[in-house]
């Protein structure tokens, strides 16, 4: 503010400094072109202080319109700073109003969720307890029992019993098929078939003991677990099938058959036989272990 006025002030006075030196030249010329009678000092000093104060109430007119128009211009720029600054704090204080809404909403849900998840877990373990207890309760009624002890013991006589023929059969197979190897030994099938593996006679040993077990398991199955009844189910289903159409028809002389055709159609008989053996015998083992 105090700068517009020092401005104004120089502005009045350079004003009246210019309306001086215009009214002494328009006197200088009146006097050398005759246009004017002379006139006295106090006439000029007058006239001069009648258009200084012109001026000066002129300059002071504009200087209250200009300074009433950067007041009012400063009022409305307050006005907007007021009016912007209270919407800010009034969006601030919405914000913060919601921040703090949703913030007990999301505590509100994450204790409902621990809750729920509590609970849950309560009702899991209360049921994994009973089950615990009801069946320790039935193992020590079931060992307790004098008849589960003689059902144990069927049992282990039975897949005993039917390890027994199974290795039986299984020597009967290693015998035809690689007589070198020893009962036990992991089953190879030489590069070449041995001639005795392609003599009718040398099979009746491994159909008889096929047959003793497949006899065996139909007999005492029941005794069984399930997974294991199903696995010797399917063993001894594939016994016949490639005792009855692969092995011996292709042990047979057919005419119209390529020999080496049935040849090859008999070794993968065999590696069949010599794969499923092993797995059911090692099936019955894991039965003994864990039911016996």
């Amino acid at each position: 503010m105090e700068t517009v006025l020092i401005l104004l002030i120089i502005v009045l006075l350079l004003a009246v400094i210019g309306g001086g030196g215009y009214f002494l030249n328009d006197l200088k010329t009146s006097f050398r072109f005759g246009g004017r009678a002379p006139v006295s000092i106090d006439s000029i000093k007058t006239e001069l202080d009648a258009r200084y104060q012109a001026d000066i109430e002129r300059l002071r007119a504009e200087a209250r319109g200009a300074v009433g128009e950067i007041e009012a211009e400063l009022g409305r720029l307050r006005e907007g700073l007021r009016t912007s600054a209270h919407e800010h704090d009034t969006q601030l204080s919405k914000l913060r109003d919601r921040y703090t809404e949703v913030d007990g909403q999301t505590a509100q849900a994450i204790e409902r969720a621990l809750g729920d998840l509590r609970s849950h877990q309560e009702i899991e373990l209360t049921r994994l307890r009973d089950a615990v207890g009801g069946a320790m309760a039935a193992i020590a009624v079931r060992q307790s029992a004098p008849e589960s002890n003689a059902v144990v013991a069927r049992r282990a006589d039975v897949v005993g019993a039917l390890y027994r023929k199974l290795a039986k059969l299984e020597t009967s197979f290693l015998s035809v098929t690689n007589p070198v190897l020893l009962p036990g030994e992991g089953f190879n099938l030489p590069a070449e078939l041995l001639p005795e593996t392609m003599k009718w006679e040398n099979w009746k040993e491994v159909g008889d003991a096929t047959f003793a077990f497949a006899e065996a398991f139909n007999q005492d199955r029941i005794y069984l677990d399930d997974e294991t009844c199903r696995e010797l189910v399917e063993c001894v289903g594939t016994l016949r099938e490639v005792m009855t159409t692969a092995i011996y028809p292709n042990l047979a002389a057919r005419q119209g058959v390529d020999p080496a055709e049935a040849k090859a159609s008999l070794r993968a008989a065999l590696e069949q036989l010599g794969r499923d053996i092993p797995e059911a015998r090692a099936r019955l083992e894991q039965s003994f272990r864990e039911n016996t």
